[in-house]
């Protein structure tokens, strides 16, 4: 009788154990939860500062590919301490087709041809010098003929500070890199040595304006890498209650006509995309009066995406 008491006493300790670890298991995910909701509801708050007034882009059309512009600029400093208007130094384009579930990641080269109005041949990466960033996304709507929905823009400043804000990116160096460049303003050191590693700010600066005998077509390959590992990292819970932080560290340095509740949204979309195509802009080298372009061969976005079908 005494042992078959003891034995339920055991049992029922062993239960009440169980019921609480439960409860505090049921409250721990209810206060994640709710820390999690105000991590975005701050940063959405935080974030609707920096959304421009004076850049107007067509609304996604139900059905049809939405398609996203990222933009990096260089700082526009000059020696001397004085400054310029800055460079589109990087140039991406994430068009998510929400029919085939399948997403395209289009890298328009800096040094691309175009025709600007009044202005003549140049670089693309000099639109944003005449025209800001309205330009920049005018002269790549006609480049690749679509409506662009959403940008966001960041210089190199603001790209370095994001990877620290975010713990960092854990990435693959493909090789070895050492490049100096006492010119530019400040000058640009890079060393990196191969292997996969958590790349912080400074290093990720470096991995992605790094520039070898591939040219500005290697580099932007690399960069395709990189936004993609960036990607992932930024979908880990670990970021998502940084959002404040992050929200807080970028304001001066980003600017975007999309809400953080979209950039989660789109994000998110890319991520889990049936594939992925990685795609530079069509075309081919060539110097004009001593100075190198990119010149594209004239493809239209769905000309991109009708390539990818047929292989």
């Amino acid at each position: 009788m005494t042992e078959n008491l003891n034995t339920q006493k055991s049992s029922f300790k062993e239960y009440s154990k169980k019921m609480i670890q439960h409860r505090w298991f049921k409250r721990s995910i209810w206060i994640l939860f709710s820390l999690f909701l105000i991590s975005i509801i701050s940063a959405e708050l935080y974030l609707s500062s920096i959304q421009p007034d004076n850049v107007l882009l067509a609304s996604p059309v139900k059905g049809e590919p939405i398609n996203v512009l990222l933009i990096g600029t260089d700082a526009g400093l000059l020696a001397g301490g004085g400054t310029m208007p800055s460079r589109s130094d990087v140039l991406m384009l994430f068009s998510f087709d929400p029919v085939t579930n399948k997403t395209m990641m289009v890298s328009v080269p800096r040094d691309t041809l175009i025709f600007l109005d009044g202005i003549g041949y140049n670089r693309i990466n000099a639109s944003h010098v005449f025209g800001g960033t309205a330009m920049v996304l005018s002269e790549v709507e006609e480049l690749l003929q679509i409506p662009i929905h959403y940008y966001a823009k960041i210089n190199f400043k603001g790209f370095s500070t994001l990877i620290d804000a975010i713990g960092g990116v854990p990435h693959l160096v493909e090789m070895d890199m050492d490049y100096e460049d006492p010119y530019d303003v400040p000058p640009l050191l890079i060393h990196l040595k191969e292997g996969f590693q958590n790349l912080n700010g400074d290093k990720a600066e470096q991995y992605v304006r790094f520039r070898n005998e591939t040219g500005d077509i290697g580099r932007v390959e690399r960069q395709q890498k990189f936004i993609a590992s960036l990607i992932h990292r930024v979908l880990t819970p670990t970021v998502w209650f940084r959002a404040p932080l992050v929200a807080i560290q970028m304001k001066d340095y980003l600017e975007t006509n999309m809400h953080l509740s979209q950039g989660v949204s789109l994000v998110a979309k890319f991520v889990t995309s049936k594939e992925t195509y990685e795609v530079t802009l069509p075309g081919y080298g060539e110097y004009i009066n001593g100075a190198a372009y990119w010149v594209p061969n004239g493809f239209s976005l769905q000309n991109l995406w009708e390539q990818q079908k047929s292989k």
